[in-house]
């Protein structure tokens, strides 16, 4: 490819419908242990993980439910008991080849899948 074809990008959110701003919004500040840092417009909330990292929670309706995000972490079950203390429901620690992992719902059914990546 060509130079000119590559973008140089410099953060990555992810973003996640939701139909109940403040329900969701709660729910995300429960699994993140804080309130949004930002929030751009009325329909928007964000969270910033470091400087490049970072997740939008989006009020549209017609796409609630139908959005998914992993999130990967250094220690699962100590993240899976935090999640069980704050009432988010997780389900139980799965395996898979390279990761473990937990999915957990948020109140429009979209999926946050924990992942903590396997020692080799």
């Amino acid at each position: 490819m060509e130079p000119s074809l590559f973008m140089n990008i410099d953060k990555i959110l992810a973003h996640i419908s939701c139909s109940d701003l403040a329900q969701s919004s709660d729910w995300y500040s429960r699994l993140f242990g804080r309130q949004h840092d930002v929030s751009p417009m009325d329909t928007l909330h964000e969270w910033h993980h470091g400087q490049n990292t970072g997740l939008q929670l989006f009020l549209n309706a017609k796409a609630a439910g139908k959005s998914t995000v992993t999130l990967v972490v250094s220690d699962l079950d100590a993240n899976r008991q935090l999640f069980v203390d704050h009432q988010l429901e997780p389900g139980e620690i799965e395996e898979g080849d390279s990761a473990r992992f937990v999915r957990l719902y948020d109140p429009d059914g979209n999926l946050v899948v924990i992942a903590q990546p396997k020692q080799n």
